[in-house]
């Protein structure tokens, strides 16, 4: 999901009061921060030569696995989603460079261009491994981002939980995240991406969807159910086929 994006969520979000941050282990992020910004380095003029660094390469490795090294999260609270926010844009950097290698634009508003967008398409089947750890990243930030949604529900009292900008706060963020599963979903569907690599990403979805259906609204639920249910429908791998299902099952019953 682009920065961006987020970035609107926070927005109604930092309207509404909040409890007191976790712990975040800050050296951590410090450090995901320069790797990222490393490997921006490293990549150079990636989104014209079309070879962006592979995580076959050592260097590169310690880079991706610095950026998207996800324990630096304690326990999640709403007054976090800011960093969170932050962290994620951060490492979107990565994924923009496998995601626009040899597009010539960095820019991912380029997508609009139908020739782009299929090279984009392109450059996830080929850099799948790397990319799916982005992908892996963006749903364990976004569980983060569940887990503190749900314990500011639990613990706020009626008339907060009625409060025309908490609601809108949490309808962003719940659109937000809604989105970053349904891209993961609709991405199964790219040609050359491998069986192999869809059961990776449905273990990392497995962990998000059961706080997607105890946090998202009923609406968002039954459209998200919906559209993975379509997905599986295109997937000829029976057993991925039967979890998209039962995905989709745990978000609407």
């Amino acid at each position: 999901m682009p920065p961006s994006r987020f970035m609107a969520v926070l927005a109604a979000i930092l309207l509404t009061t909040a409890p007191a941050a976790a712990e975040m282990d800050q050296k951590k992020i410090a450090a995901a921060q320069k790797a990222a910004a490393d490997f921006v380095k490293l990549a150079g003029n990636a989104a014209k030569t079309g070879k962006p660094p592979r995580a076959t390469d050592p260097g590169a490795k310690a880079l991706i696995d610095t950026a998207f090294d996800t324990s630096a999260m304690i326990t999640p609270e709403f007054s976090d989603i800011p960093r969170i926010t932050q962290w994620l844009a951060n490492a979107d950097r990565i994924g923009l460079v496998y995601m626009m290698a040899g597009t010539g634009s960095s820019n991912l508003a380029a997508a609009a261009n139908p020739k782009i967008a299929d090279r984009i398409g392109k450059n996830i089947a080929a850099f799948q491994d790397e990319y799916g750890r982005f992908v892996d990243f963006q749903l364990a930030l976004s569980g983060f981002t569940l887990d503190a949604v749900r314990s500011r529900m639990d613990k706020a009292p009626e008339k907060e939980r009625h409060n025309p900008k908490v609601q809108a706060g949490f309808m962003q963020v719940g659109s937000a995240i809604t989105q970053t599963i349904a891209g993961t979903i609709a991405t199964f569907t790219t040609e050359g991406i491998t069986d192999e690599w869809r059961r990776a990403r449905l273990t990392s979805l497995n962990a998000i969807i059961p706080q997607a259906a105890h946090v998202l609204p009923s609406a968002m639920k039954a459209k998200l159910g919906e559209f993975i249910l379509d997905i599986g429908g295109q997937m000829s791998d029976a057993q991925i086929k039967d979890d998209i299902k039962a995905m989709a099952e745990t978000l609407t019953k």
